[in-house]
């Protein structure tokens, strides 16, 4: 077989595995607002909701819809993003002030608490992420990962590493680790990072070239979905938790007039669901995909 051939071959069978992995996967869109910028889904505790960022940064707040879709209904009428429902359904935590207070807030009404003191400073949004026994809100202050202990007011530094800027996005379902992407500021290169909240070796768990970030965990802490542009566009990705090579999961290019972005994952409660931001549509909207985890687990060999 001729060297050219042989090429074309391997090529042909890349791009049909491609073609089969993308296709096992159902997509569906339940935000269709043109004029806002909707993003950072993320789900409630039985599943049946989403509430996601709605907005600019200069005026958002934070909707929810049914997974099902249809109306959006506001949940803050003040400014909020990157919001968290705590798992034992009673609180949302987010970012308010512009990206400089992280808050918490009653789902029964009353009036946002401020949970981080002045002394802890927050810039450009603290990302705050609940413990899976809603007691905990992790965050970041100056690329530091923080914790604050909810009934008794308790600040602890949970991570710093010199050079990097973390920022955490979720805990392990076992409460015994957050997963962070970090940003090196010398070369620029995000990595995302599996980090113990009490003992432990913190460790680097990606390493493709590219930008790997935004990390969120399968409910029973084995998969992770992440967004890496190490395709060559902002795609997301799927990877075992304790590591190995992911395999990628979306395969949305775009075009000239809207770069394809799919950013922002959150892994359903029963795990048979990703909510993720999107512009395939043309505008920033909310999407949710139905993964085929039994081809996923056959990509990663793992059971």
């Amino acid at each position: 077989m001729k060297k050219t051939t042989l090429i074309l071959l391997i090529i042909q069978i890349m791009l049909y595995n491609h073609f089969c992995f993308a296709q096992k996967h159902i997509l569906r869109q339940i935000t269709f607002s043109d004029s806002t910028h909707d993003g950072y889904p993320y789900w409630s505790p039985d599943g049946s909701h989403i509430i996601y960022s709605s907005g600019s940064r200069s005026s958002c707040t934070t909707m929810k819809i049914s997974e099902k879709g249809g109306t959006p209904i506001p949940m803050t009428d003040y400014f909020s993003q990157h919001a968290q429902w705590s798992p034992n359904g009673s609180y949302l935590a987010f970012d308010g002030e512009f990206g400089t207070r992280v808050f918490i807030a009653s789902l029964d009404g009353g009036t946002p608490i401020r949970v981080v003191p002045e002394n802890i400073p927050i810039e450009k949004s603290g990302l705050p992420c609940w413990s899976p026994d809603s007691r905990r809100i992790a965050f970041h202050s100056k690329g530091e990962i923080w914790a604050v202990t909810l009934p008794t007011g308790e600040y602890k530094k949970i991570f710093y590493l010199e050079g990097k800027l973390l920022i955490p996005f979720c805990w392990s379902h076992d409460g015994n680790n957050i997963y962070a992407s970090a940003l090196d500021t010398v070369t620029q290169k995000y990595d995302i990072w599996k980090i113990p909240v009490n003992e432990g070796e913190a460790r680097q768990i990606t390493f493709l070239e590219g930008r790997q970030t935004k990390p969120s965990i399968s409910p029973n802490d084995s998969l992770i979905v992440f967004t890496s542009d190490h395709g060559g566009n902002a795609d997301l990705w799927v990877m075992s938790s304790t590591g190995g090579d992911p395999v990628q999961l979306t395969f949305y290019s775009g075009d000239d007039s809207n770069p394809g972005y799919d950013l922002e994952a959150s892994w359903s409660p029963d795990g048979k669901k990703i909510a993720f931001s999107s512009t395939r549509s043309g505008y920033w909207a909310i999407w949710i995909m139905e993964p085929d985890i039994q081809v996923i687990k056959e990509k990663l060999n793992i059971e």
